[in-house]
């Protein structure tokens, strides 16, 4: 697995912080992409059906199916953080040059990409194959 280390290392978030916390429904990583992956329940017309339970995330996100990164560490069933919007460091799953479109490989890292429709973020750092780059997270 090419998760970062350290877990989520969220350098900035824009100032206006862009998360939600939902139901992992296997072991999370901090720092892990993962995506939602269906409801514990039926969720109605207004916000009285709708609990931060009612959404699960699973890991091994990649493509157009990545809904934002882990902020810590959280067990099977446990309530975890996802952080959809900031400006993230995460591993380079290949050659990455600043300005690059990025998208997720489904092993934790990024890779440039030329789908700009499903990209998930901007590389702001280049990074080679391997290390670790800064980007634009936008879920």
């Amino acid at each position: 697995m090419a998760t970062n280390p350290n877990g989520l290392v969220l350098a900035a978030d824009g100032g206006v912080p862009r998360s939600f916390t939902a139901t992992a429904r296997e072991v999370v990583s901090g720092g892990e992409f993962v995506f939602c992956s269906g409801a514990n329940a039926v969720i109605g017309s207004s916000m009285s059906s709708y609990v931060y339970g009612d959404i699960l995330v699973a890991t091994n996100a990649s493509g157009g199916r990545v809904n934002g990164v882990a902020e810590f560490n959280a067990g099977s069933n446990s309530a975890v953080t996802i952080i959809s919007r900031g400006k993230v460091i995460v591993s380079a799953g290949g050659t990455i040059v600043a300005g690059d479109k990025v998208d997720v490989d489904g092993s934790n890292a990024v890779i440039a990409t030329v789908n700009y429709a499903g990209a998930i973020g901007r590389a702001l750092a280049s990074a080679a194959s391997g290390g670790f780059t800064l980007i634009d997270l936008y879920c």
